[in-house]
């Protein structure tokens, strides 16, 4: 039974079968004999032999001490790895293989452990961390295979993913947006030091303060989570000031590591934040690891080593925490939510942030005002220019920002929804072309058409891997269609329609990628943005 849960972890559920390619001299046996194998090796790791707390206390310790090195712009090297591990790329590791190895202690770790266990050398437990991020780079690829966009090439021990129907400009998109809004958040910092750390927590807040999570507030949650950043922005301040150079196995837990009683953190964050012990003791429960499915450390960063002691990884929780995001990623992971109510709020968000971010005086906006209009599918919100009476409709959709490729899969769901709510959008206008512009900007327009028009969705902040569309289908996130928007409606809609909002065929490419995975050489490939591109398409860095 254990198998099954391990195999379907991995993307797959139980018996899938995935399209082998015709020079495959291995079998589906073959391959998922392997599965098996990766399946069963956490429960062999030298780790699991110890008891959880001190397993949790080993592993994040070696965990912050690679945290810090990235902090100070180290990398770990990986000698199998092709290329190596940039700085992104390094990031992932230090995030994605606490996500696994964390969840590996909890499954396999008991509460007293083996008799006679030997702790784990450092050597080790950085070994299982490579493997977890292997195991999940790995994982991500056979997910995209299970949905078709690979097939496999077995050859003795080799496995190869062969792309079959890889949508390589959405991926291209997703990554050129994404440091494209890390470029504006990086540029609207004011501060240095411990201050701008502060700002950029704050920067990350953009729903309503008044958003209701149950039992405290959004604004609340994000008072508790910049008193947090201010204790952990002192201790990694005062470790990186004490030790310039970070050094493999140098620590103790106590130095890397806070680990306190569960009364102590609600009382001091009270005390920072002017919240009362109970509703930190609420959001601080939300945020304690449960190991329930798809969750992850980034989501819930204290860690329970026993029923009241919590452990928090100062660097990790203090670098790495997207709060805001991580959040509302979270949601929808807990038993009880009210998720969909939580999407209407987010979706009537997106509509305040275009207001408030719309500059252009000659754009007037038109939002869904009666009972019809709210049901009218693929009419979310309409821009028209007042002086050439050009037409702009976009369906708004919202999703939690995907961590991995199976929710990159789900946010693929909402946008070809999306596209089939335009159709009928599209339909709706034809059919109503003399009294649109009436019906949903006013009597002054009686009798007037509009001179051209335009359909899109806009998305939160990734338009998924484009499997149920072609690669220029009118798809953008928010924060580009109110970029697109700030030059006018004409310039969106014909940005569109030249499918401009894609980034060249040249300035991307499909990069190969290769490392071993328990005797198996793996091959597989990634979109890579060209430096060329980001040069031309991102705002400046500002200096002060």
């Amino acid at each position: 039974m254990k198998l099954n849960l391990e195999v379907q972890s991995m993307g797959e559920k139980q018996g899938t079968k995935y399209k082998l390619h015709q020079e495959s001299l291995g079998t589906q046996e073959d391959l998922h004999l392997f599965l098996k194998k990766i399946g069963d090796y956490p429960a062999s790791l030298p780790i699991v032999h110890l008891s959880r707390r001190k397993a949790l206390l080993e592993l994040l310790t070696v965990h912050s001490e690679l945290s810090f090195i990235h902090l100070k712009g180290g990398y770990r090297r990986i000698p199998d790895l092709n290329p190596e591990l940039d700085e992104r790329q390094s990031e992932r590791l230090i995030q994605e293989s606490l996500k696994w190895a964390i969840k590996w202690v909890f499954d396999f770790c008991n509460d007293k452990g083996e008799s006679k266990s030997i702790k784990p050398s450092r050597k080790e437990v950085i070994e299982m961390l490579i493997f977890a991020y292997k195991y999940d780079f790995f994982r991500d690829v056979l997910f995209s295979a299970s949905k078709g966009g690979y097939s496999i090439k077995l050859t003795n021990n080799r496995l190869e993913f062969i792309p079959e129907n890889i949508n390589h400009a959405f991926l291209a998109y997703n990554s050129w947006r994404q440091a494209y809004r890390e470029r504006i958040q990086i540029n609207n910092i004011q501060s240095t030091g411990i201050a701008a750390i502060k700002e950029v927590q704050s920067s990350e807040f953009t729903m309503p303060d008044t958003w209701d999570l149950g039992k405290y507030t959004l604004n609340e949650y994000k008072q508790f989570s910049v008193s947090l950043d201010e204790l952990l922005s002192i201790w990694i301040k005062n470790h990186g000031t004490k030790n310039p150079k970070i050094v493999i196995g140098k620590y103790n837990s106590s130095e890397l590591v806070k680990i306190h009683h569960e009364n102590w953190w609600f009382q001091q964050i009270s005390n920072i934040s002017g919240l009362s012990q109970n509703t930190v003791k609420d959001i601080i429960s939300d945020l304690t690891y449960s190991n329930i499915k798809d969750t992850d450390p980034a989501y819930q960063y204290f860690v329970p080593l026993n029923e009241n002691e919590l452990a928090l990884s100062a660097c990790f929780a203090g670098v790495f925490i997207r709060p805001e995001r991580n959040l509302v990623a979270l949601i929808p992971k807990m038993p009880e939510n009210a998720f969909h109510q939580l999407t209407n709020d987010c979706e009537g968000q997106q509509i305040s942030l275009i207001k408030q971010s719309l500059k252009d005086e000659e754009i007037l906006i038109a939002e869904k005002k009666t009972k019809a209009q709210e049901v009218r599918p693929g009419m979310d919100i309409l821009f028209l220019d007042v002086n050439t009476k050009e037409l702009l409709v976009v369906e708004l959709k919202w999703t939690a920002s995907p961590s991995n490729t199976g929710e990159m899969y789900n946010v693929d769901n909402q946008v070809k929804k999306g596209l089939e709510q335009l159709q009928k959008a599209h339909e709706y206008v034809a059919q109503h072309i003399d009294t649109i512009l009436f019906e949903y900007f006013g009597a002054s327009y009686k009798g007037v058409q509009p001179r051209d028009q335009e359909y899109c969705v806009a998305i939160n902040e990734s338009i998924g891997t484009g499997e149920h569309c072609d690669a220029f289908a009118h798809v953008v996130t928010l924060d580009h269609l109110i970029e697109l928007l700030n030059k006018g409606v004409g310039y969106t809609i014909n940005t569109l329609r030249n499918t401009t909002h894609r980034i060249p065929n040249e300035f991307y490419s499909e990069v190969p990628m290769n490392f071993e995975l328990l005797g198996y050489d793996i091959h597989c490939s990634g979109t890579q943005l060209k430096g060329t591109w980001l040069d031309k398409s991102l705002p400046k860095l500002s200096r002060r």
